[in-house]
C-alpha cells in the first residue's frame, strides 16, 4: 500500500457553480420518498410484510440514527391502517408453572385498563415477582 499524501488547501473544498440549480434553498425542493440506495432493504421489507405465517418477523440491523425506523415505518403503518387492529395480549400469572405465563386474548384497547386494576405496573412476560412477606 502506498504511504499517504498530504493534500494541499485548495483540495480541501470542492465548490460548484450554483447557478445549476432551479431553487434558491434545500426548503424549497419536495421530499424525497423512501430510502436512496436501500433498494435491497426496501425489497425485502415489502417481501417480509408479505409474509403471513406466526413467527416470521422483520429485523433491521445498522448503526443508530440511519434511518431503519423512518424507512420500516413508511412501509409498516399504511400496511397496519389497512388491517384490522389486533386484540391485546395480557399475561397473568400461571401458578402451576410459573416461567410461562398465560396469555389472555382480550378486545382491543381493553388490556391497560386491566392492567391499571392492581396499582402498579405489571411485571414484564418472564419477569420474576415475590409476593410480600406477611408482616
Amino acid at each position: 500500500m502506498a504511504p499517504l499524501k498530504a493534500l494541499r488547501p485548495d483540495q480541501l473544498c470542492r465548490v460548484c457553480d450554483a447557478g445549476q440549480f432551479d431553487f434558491e434553498t434545500t426548503a424549497d425542493l419536495e421530499d424525497l420518498d423512501g430510502a436512496i440506495g436501500q433498494e435491497r432493504a426496501i425489497d425485502a421489507i415489502r417481501f417480509g410484510i408479505g409474509i403471513r405465517r406466526p413467527g416470521y418477523n422483520l429485523y433491521a440491523l445498522g448503526p443508530p440514527g440511519t434511518g431503519k425506523t423512518a424507512v420500516l415505518r413508511q412501509f409498516i403503518d399504511p400496511q397496519a391502517a389497512a388491517e384490522p387492529v389486533p386484540d391485546d395480549i395480557c399475561y397473568v400469572n400461571n401458578f402451576a408453572e410459573a416461567h410461562k405465563p398465560n396469555a389472555l386474548r382480550l378486545p382491543p384497547g381493553r388490556g391497560m385498563p386491566r392492567a391499571g386494576r392492581t396499582g402498579r405496573t405489571p411485571p414484564s412476560p418472564g419477569s420474576r415477582t415475590r409476593a410480600p412477606s406477611p408482616g
